[in-house]
């Protein structure tokens, strides 16, 4: 039930990012200037929101949250690239990657 809550979480925050909706105002507010990088408040809300996932799931989706978080890092530094492959279809395939490893390891209780 709680990745559900962070997972719905996330999605809202992704929502918002795309969309600007009144009344968000406070969630580009600066918290921390990294070198050429701001980091706003929207941007701790996801990593904590990551964070919280990669705590409360198990096995093969919590490896796969802890490479989103450090993913996430990566594009909060600016980086847009890895190894010259762009950031964005990489955070897909660790999802798929992620949700086909569990549900192929996954065992009936």
């Amino acid at each position: 039930m709680l990745q559900i809550a962070f997972v719905v979480v996330l999605a809202v925050l992704w929502m918002l990012t795309l969309t600007q909706t009144g009344g968000t105002d406070f969630l580009q507010v600066r918290v921390v200037q990294v070198g050429t990088s701001i980091v706003k408040v929207i941007d701790v809300l996801t990593g904590l929101a990551i964070i919280g996932l990669m705590v409360t799931l198990r096995g093969p989706l919590a490896l796969a949250a802890g490479v989103l978080l450090g993913l996430w890092a990566l594009t909060l530094l600016g980086v847009p690239r890895l190894m010259g492959v762009p950031l964005s279809p990489l955070i897909v395939f660790v999802l798929i990657v992620g949700a086909s490893v569990h549900i192929v390891t996954h065992r009936n209780r």
